[in-house]
């Protein structure tokens, strides 16, 4: 995936041998600004999700896209949420957090697809202080017991363990 100096399109590339060629590209509004780009299997099966982060101005409008032949089709348009894929447990998931002008103490949520519309699912026990780019979870048994880390906002590296299903911040630089 490539984007654009203004960041409201994006063109997508398959690599054949050893080169690049470009296979589709798809064009936002005037005001999109693209910041975030994801793939994961579709939860249903089928064509592969392009989770596309959308912010228009103070709001989010995110976006969900596949991949036809070679034309890029919108499946689910204008969500509310920035949106990120993590894996975890050897599986993928969907989660967003409300941006409003800023994405700071937002709760994070898995998203869900609920009646052909994306929506925000179980409320994550992220802590607020990271956000939904400023995380990712650890494996306890290679980490001394911890299960997430992240990047606070005074550019900090805090490490989390679970406990008692709730994270609590155990360590920082």
């Amino acid at each position: 995936l490539m984007s654009n100096k203004m960041l409201d399109s994006f063109n997508l590339y398959r690599q054949t041998g050893g080169d690049l060629q470009e296979i589709a590209r798809y064009a936002g509004k005037k005001l999109d600004h693209f910041v975030k780009v994801d793939v994961m299997a579709a939860p249903q099966g089928g064509r592969p999700w392009i989770v596309l982060t959308n912010l228009r101005g103070s709001l989010a409008a995110s976006k969900i896209l596949s991949l036809e032949g070679q034309s890029i089709r919108v499946l689910h348009d204008n969500i509310d949420y920035q949106l990120r894929v993590v894996r975890k447990d050897g599986g993928e998931k969907l989660y967003g957090q409300a941006y409003r002008g800023d994405s700071s103490r937002y709760p994070v949520y898995e998203m869900k697809e609920v009646g052909g519309k994306i929506e925000a699912g179980e409320k994550l026990d992220i802590p607020t202080e990271l956000g939904l780019y400023a995380f990712d979870y650890v494996d306890p048994a290679t980490s001394n017991g911890f299960t997430l880390a992240g990047l606070t906002p005074s550019g900090k590296v805090k490490l989390f363990k679970e406990e008692q299903g709730k994270y609590k911040g155990t360590w920082t630089s």
